[in-house]
């Protein structure tokens, strides 16, 4: 976990953890730096969504670690356009031989300043490119985040290039296989059709309780544990301090799909599950998409009362509390979370939300760290469930 992250100016083309983190966050926040401005209607036909781009954390952090804000500069349209001629040199083979360490961190420190210095379609373009090629998987896949974003399919196929990156997934560090899991999801396809899940017995009579809803289940790693009644480790942290915990074994669960359709599947099997088990008015505590989740289904009718999300993908067009049926919502969050990032979203809910905001844990935490005991125990989260 970093605490103090490093000026990119400092690094001076090092190898160091805090420098690889500097140049990952240059090359991932690419992609949510490119903004249309003018006449972006060609950018619309494209499926380019422009709404997640105003990230006023995003730019704050950038500013931290030395880059320009991404208020400061935009591309037009037009310019922007040339980026789906195709990344050009790089190919997926290249992957399979890494340069030399050394030399290399120092050519891409020199290619992300020369960036810095005319943020350019040329200079962005040529420091994505290097970053594909570097020896350590955070970089690369930050990289990989932006062109699978900026370049078209047919001149960046994307099953190829995260196929050399899968063939590596025994070697990849966890948060390098948390990037990776994101990316890759984005292409597997939904399953035909899903049913309502039949009438669970009642597990009491009674106030409702506290609800655990989580995430994406990524096929690579399907079924973590954290949420389980009885064994999992969020699940038994909170259980001393709010015995109402949900503990029956028809506890909630969802596919875990990442998709759009997936989530409203999940809700509307949320809404359904509340429904049978009178729980209407509970308290949640949300994780990642399992948050987008949450809101979705109280668009559907769901009440709840406090909900605690928790490294929330802000997609506010999509997922909001417009509803009115959240009584009191908190966001808990992680600086610099890369996956968000990866996923397309914001990192916080916009001011007008009013969803009270506390960031734990370090610079560059994983997405997973707000839904472990430990930064619960060091935040003492509990404290907005009582």
């Amino acid at each position: 976990m970093i605490f103090e992250p490093r000026n990119f100016y400092d690094t001076g083309g090092s190898r160091d953890e805090l420098s690889l983190f500097s140049y990952a966050a240059y090359l991932i926040s690419r992609a949510q730096f490119l903004q249309a401005e003018g006449d972006d209607s060609d950018l619309l036909l494209l499926g380019r969504d422009w709404e997640e781009t105003d990230d006023a954390v995003l730019s704050k952090q950038l500013v931290m670690l030395g880059f320009r804000p991404i208020d400061d500069r935009q591309i037009s349209a037009h310019e922007y356009m040339r980026f789906f001629d195709g990344p050009g040199d790089p190919r997926p083979v290249d992957l399979l031989t890494s340069p030399e360490p050394e030399g290399y961190y120092q050519r891409l420190f020199e290619a992300i300043r020369a960036a810095e210095e005319q943020p350019s379609v040329e200079h962005i373009d040529a420091a994505l490119k290097l970053g594909l090629a570097a020896p350590d998987s955070i970089v690369a896949l930050a990289a990989l985040s932006s062109c699978l974003k900026l370049y078209s399919p047919e001149s960046f196929p994307p099953r190829l290039w995260l196929g050399v990156f899968m063939a590596h997934w025994a070697q990849l560090e966890p948060l390098s296989q948390d990037l990776l899991t994101v990316l890759s999801s984005a292409l597997i396809s939904d399953p035909p059709g899903s049913k309502v899940p039949p009438a669970p017995a009642q597990q009491k009579a009674g106030a409702p309780g506290l609800l655990l809803v989580h995430g994406t289940h990524f096929e690579v790693n399907p079924d973590p544990t954290w949420y389980y009644p009885h064994v999992g480790d969020l699940h038994n942290y909170i259980r001393p301090h709010r015995n109402d915990i949900f503990s029956g074994q028809n506890y909630y669960e969802w596919e875990g799909r990442w998709s759009d359709r997936g989530r409203h599947i999940a809700a509307k099997h949320l809404k359904n599950w509340i429904d049978l088990e009178a729980y209407h008015g509970c308290d949640v505590v949300a994780h990642s998409h399992g948050c987008n989740v949450v809101m979705k289904a109280a668009e559907m009718g769901a009440h709840f009362n406090k909900v605690v999300f928790l490294s929330c993908p802000v997609h506010w067009h999509k997922y909001n509390l417009n509803s009115g049926r959240i009584n009191v919502p908190y966001s808990v969050r992680v600086w610099f979370d890369l996956v968000i990032l990866a996923d397309g979203g914001r990192q916080k809910f916009p001011a007008s939300a009013n969803v009270a905001d506390e960031v734990v844990g370090g610079w560059f935490s994983g997405h997973s760290a707000t839904r472990t005991s430990q930064i619960w125990g060091n935040h003492t989260l509990e404290a907005k469930l009582i």
